[in-house]
């Protein structure tokens, strides 16, 4: 059973040391997509052709990566430690790395093979509904085929040093990397970095973020588990600056080192709810990122110690510290490590005398704003974590600590009740926000769906509406910190794009969400000036990210736009002071009290946004057509910036009929180098429910198919993907595709012609397999 042919998920990830294979796939397949993986894992073929192919995406992945702002980076940031022959070791693999002998190369895999693919070095973790008696049975079933444990000698413990400082040319927004060497066997694989993940990013006033983000220093950050190796590990904390001044960046180190020094006094109490934010993370991902999360490390410790925590943070001290300075500016030190050719430069970090701020540290209860006339009542703290019985477990192999996820959020099997709903008249209850002029607000219309759990209310632009890139990104600063503070009450506040999208999600307790969308109204009634100036340059970065990213990702992104009309409008022309966007609300959950005060609270929602005026040399190209978009390509052609072209639809002979006489909207982006990427993305024709369901069946058809013709037998490039996609209000069947050798035009033609072949091969489909796909349709 190919979990991907059954409308599951599988992948593989490759650290420093280790190498973990996941797949996902609904329960009645748990048994036979694991006799499969064993199977793999077992006894491989490396078939000669097959091991050819692989050379050839290994070699093409490489190339990518040559260019990839983030490998450099993380290149760079090993190159500046000493103590383990592996920090400078070529890990990605190429064509040349591999050598023109295959049958050497293959006799090298079967020895890796044997060598280290036993039981001693392998741990099996499952995940799902099914009772612990029937995850253990199988996790036996399937220990008892793999080849016997062998005598593991256990690699020699390492010591890290850092080198010193350095400064790298790399595209992208300024930033400064502080990285640190854990020495302590097992200091890093205890949970802690959960933790410290959670407090670094933390965004509520009074902390770390707010404090930079106030004095205009810094618009994000992240911490990074870089490195492992022999009970060694190299960590990060990367900021992104507000410009590209190292003063600032001396200044954001200052205010982090004496964030560090007040982590110390965090109590027990404090501690232990971080470690359920951290767990409250956790329980967002998917069942699949969950295992991959936790065959790695932890979310968090199973137990809190003080002294443990404390004995942890003496890794992070300035004599051990590491800087990497990332800029666009030019250096002209070239140094080769881990395969990949670094720009360097000497860096002298900036002396600044500032005393360390005086940050806040939160235990569960924390007023969520300090809006004139919004005074909340204290809220209270996350309810314990709940690892209930039935819903998840992990069963690990071998011995070892407990790794037992928290019970995934689940909506149950409630009878769904969709309505819409606007408010009646209530002289008792007039609406919070009587003042605020009419020409500010436009009334919200409500639906409500029924169901029980924690009420969410998520608001997004009308079908066919069009919130702005810079809008979405100034609306996503103003509420960061509201967001955060709301987190550690317990509730939830995002301001997202999903699916190309700008959304606004709020979950609370039935007495708070009322109060938390009357103060979100009230903060973005008068967006502040530091907003404004945030929003601005988080656009900037991410269109600056967005050029540096490889071909296929940059069609991704832009493919919203393209099916935009009022995106179109905006291409390429700076934005108005103010643009009026046009909302709609869902309720999920809650009753009818709950649902007729937010409907009087949405009467006042703010419709009209302050937005910055952007320079049009701040806009991507592109050439846009006045048609529906169906496909978007890109490819290299005679000069260096040309690109092209194609699209099409559906053939006739499908199930589901194109739109006739639709015509196909064409689209390019430009690039200086690089692979050639093609997207086509056929919309559903819409009609009924049923026509709709048939669109979903081909993509999940085609998914399988389409990897295997173009990836495993033509052997194309690394990306080839089918999937049922939603974008910008619209559905329909996505591919994709990315070659090093073949312009868009044929990887057009190819698509094409897959297409052509599918007719007849889903005239000749057996019905039990048409049954059995949409048996798991239904099941997704």
């Amino acid at each position: 059973m190919d979990p991907g042919a059954g409308g599951g998920r599988l992948n593989a990830t490759t650290r420093s040391e280790s190498t973990a294979y996941f797949f996902a796939v609904e329960p009645a397949k748990l048994a036979p997509g694991l006799a499969r993986l064993t199977d793999m894992l077992v006894a491989p073929l490396f078939d000669p052709g097959a091991l050819e192919q692989e050379v050839s995406v290994i070699d093409a992945e490489y190339r990518l990566l040559m260019t990839d702002a983030q490998t450099l980076c993380d290149a760079a940031q090993l190159y500046l430690f000493d103590g383990a022959p592996a920090l400078r070791r070529f890990q990605v693999g190429s064509r040349a790395a591999f050598g023109p002998d295959l049958p050497s190369l293959r006799q090298a895999l079967r020895d890796f093979h044997q060598r280290y693919y036993h039981a001693g070095h392998m741990t099996l973790a499952l995940q799902g509904p099914q009772p612990p008696a029937e995850l253990r049975t199988l996790a036996e079933r399937c220990c008892a085929c793999l080849p016997p444990s062998r005598a593991v000698i256990p690699a020699a413990g390492l010591r890290l040093t850092a080198r010193g400082d350095a400064g790298l040319h790399a595209a992208g927004p300024p930033r400064l990397r502080l990285s640190f060497a854990l020495n302590d066997p097992y200091r890093h694989d205890d949970g802690w970095p959960g933790v410290f993940r959670v407090l670094l990013t933390d965004e509520a006033d009074g902390g770390l973020m707010a404090w930079l983000r106030e004095h205009a220093s810094c618009d994000g950050v992240r911490f990074i588990d870089s490195w492992r190796g022999a009970g060694a590990a190299i960590v990060a904390a990367e900021f992104t600056l507000a410009a590209a001044d190292p003063a600032l960046g001396a200044r954001v180190e200052s205010a982090f080192f004496g964030w560090l020094d007040q982590l110390c006094a965090l109590s027990v109490r404090q501690l232990r709810h971080y470690a359920r934010l951290a767990w409250r993370r956790f329980d967002g991902q998917t069942p699949l990122d969950q295992l991959r999360q936790l065959a790695f490390a932890p979310p968090a410790p199973p137990r809190i110690d003080v002294r443990a925590w404390r004995r942890w943070l003496l890794a992070f001290r300035r004599e051990g510290l590491s800087r990497l300075w990332i800029s666009e500016q030019e250096a002209e030190t070239p140094i080769r490590t881990r395969g990949f050719d670094l720009r360097l430069a000497p860096f002298a970090p900036v002396a600044v005398a500032d005393p360390p701020p005086t940050l806040r540290f939160h235990a569960g209860r924390f007023p969520l704003l300090s809006t004139p006339g919004f005074y909340p009542e204290e809220l209270s703290a996350p309810p314990p974590l709940k690892r209930g019985p039935d819903s998840c477990r992990t069963m690990p192999v071998k011995p070892g600590p407990d790794s037992r996820c928290p019970t995934p959020l689940s909506s149950g099997e409630n009878s769904v009740r969709r309505s819409t709903f606007r408010p009646v008249a209530d002289a008792g209850c007039p609406p919070r926000f009587h003042s605020l002029p009419s020409r500010f607000s436009r009334p919200v219309t409500l639906s409500h769906i029924a169901a029980s759990g924690t009420a969410v209310l998520t608001l997004s632009p009308a079908p066919g509406g069009f919130l702005g890139e810079v809008t979405g990104h100034v609306l996503q600063a103003a509420l960061r910190a509201p967001a955060a503070n709301l987190a550690h009450g317990g509730g939830e506040l995002r301001i997202e794009k999903q699916q190309g999208v700008w959304l606004l999600q709020l979950s609370a307790d039935n007495a708070m969400l009322p109060s938390v969308l009357e103060m979100i109204s009230a903060r973005l009634q008068t967006l502040p000036t530091a907003a404004i100036s945030q929003g601005q340059r988080a656009w900037r970065h991410e269109w600056r990210r967005e050029r540096g990213d490889i071909p296929v990702r940059r069609l991704l992104s832009r493919l919203p736009r393209w099916l935009s009309e009022k995106s179109r409008a905006y291409d390429g022309a700076a934005l108005q002071p103010q643009t009026e966007n046009h909302w709609q609300a869902v309720l999920y959950g809650g009753g009818a009290g709950l649902r007729q005060r937010l409907a009087r609270s949405l009467q006042h929602f703010p419709s009209i946004l302050a937005s910055p005026v952007l320079p049009v040399t701040a806009t991507a190209s592109a050439s846009v057509d006045k048609y529906p978009l169906t496909a978007v390509s890109s490819r290299a052609a005679e000069s260096p910036m040309a690109a092209t072209s194609a699209c099409s639809r559906f053939p006739a002979a499908a199930p589901v009929p194109a739109p006739a006489g639709t015509p196909a909207a064409r689209h390019t982006l430009r690039q200086r180098e690089g692979d050639n990427a093609l997207i086509l993305f056929c919309p559903e024709p819409g009609g009924d429910m049923d026509a709709r369901l048939a669109w979903r069946l081909l993509a999940l058809i085609y998914q399988p198919l389409f990897f295997q013709q173009l990836r495993v037998e033509q052997n194309i490039g690394y990306v080839v993907h089918c999937v049922f996609h939603h974008t910008a209000w619209r559905s329909g069947v996505l591919f994709a595709l990315q070659s090093p050798h073949l312009g868009g035009d044929a990887l057009h033609q190819r698509t094409l012609a897959f297409l052509q072949q599918m007719e007849q091969r889903l005239a000749d489909m057996p019905s039990a397999l048409l049954a059995e796909r949409r048996a798991t349709l239904w099941g997704c």
